[in-house]
């Protein structure tokens, strides 16, 4: 029997909520055990990075915002690692 179920689950993306932790991981590079952050941190040498470059641009535009809200002049720790 036929099932659509492939089709419907191929649509539903992985996000990654944005918490302190993983802000400040990807604005500074600065992580701490045992939080969201650290598994990002952990799986980059598992998958090549891809989980960690999709949690950044999914959150990139907000902090970026927020980074350039605070006066910094530099780019955040992160652009220079994913890119």
């Amino acid at each position: 029997m036929a099932s659509n179920r492939t089709r419907r689950t191929r649509k539903i993306k992985e996000s990654t909520p944005l918490d302190s932790s993983i802000e400040t991981y990807f604005l500074t590079g600065q992580v701490e055990r045992d939080t969201p952050a650290w598994d990002l941190h952990v799986t980059r040498f598992f998958d090549g990075g891809e989980k960690r470059k999709a949690a950044w641009l999914e959150h990139r535009n907000f902090l970026l915002k927020k980074w350039s809200g605070q006066g910094f002049t530099r780019v955040p720790w992160i652009v220079t690692e994913v890119v």
